[in-house]
């Protein structure tokens, strides 16, 4: 996932209530963050892989509504489905559902009916790695389930998290303050170098 993808998908998720430790798991485990993935046969797309196949029952397109020619449009992408994830994370929560066991059914019940402990263990991982910090893996955009006839999106994970960790805001603060510190300290110097030499000249 490119940084610029997540941060519109994080605002995205701060408009709608909806936090990142549900959505990113989701959509790495759904299309890797990649804008173009396709999947199913070529019957979903996108980062949330929205499933435009035929439903058994009623014979009907699903998602008939969304536009596949504005893949290249994250927010377009959000916007469609992130109030379907927002829905049932509600539900969740109200069934008193946290962590790991609310991101997990936000994915089953809002996302993906085909379940399967291949799909436990990947949501499980990505949210793990999210709530870690641990995103120091680079990882091509195209998952193994999916194809893409744009050209793959590879990015290194490392820093998506950096703007959620208030550490990384104290530790650029520290040494902007010993830096400011020694530079301080080196003109203190430089000044009772001064003095003292304009005493003895005097003298």
């Amino acid at each position: 996932m490119e940084q610029w993808i997540y941060d519109s998908l994080y605002q995205k998720g701060q408009e709608y209530g909806l936090p990142a430790s549900v959505w990113f798991p989701i959509v790495m485990n759904e299309s890797s963050g990649n804008l173009y993935a396709v999947g199913d046969g070529g019957n979903s797309k996108g980062l949330f892989q929205i499933n435009q196949g035929i439903e058994p029952t009623t014979k009907r397109r699903m998602h008939s509504d969304f536009d596949s020619t504005r893949l290249s449009d994250v927010n377009y992408q959000a916007d469609y489905f992130m109030p379907v994830l927002k829905a049932t994370y509600d539900e969740g929560v109200a069934q008193g559902l946290s962590g790991v066991d609310l991101t997990l059914y936000v994915e089953k019940n809002g996302e993906r009916p085909n379940w399967t402990q291949n799909v436990v263990n990947s949501i499980t991982k990505y949210y793990n790695q999210f709530t870690s910090g641990n995103l120091n893996t680079t990882n091509s955009a195209s998952s193994g389930n999916t194809t893409s006839g744009n050209p793959t999106v590879t990015t290194s994970k490392t820093g998506l998290l950096d703007s959620l960790n208030p550490m990384n805001k104290v530790n650029d603060l520290k040494t902007e303050f010993f830096s400011w510190g020694i530079t301080v300290l080196v003109l203190v110097l430089l000044i009772v170098i001064f003095l003292y030499s304009s005493k003895e000249v005097l003298a």
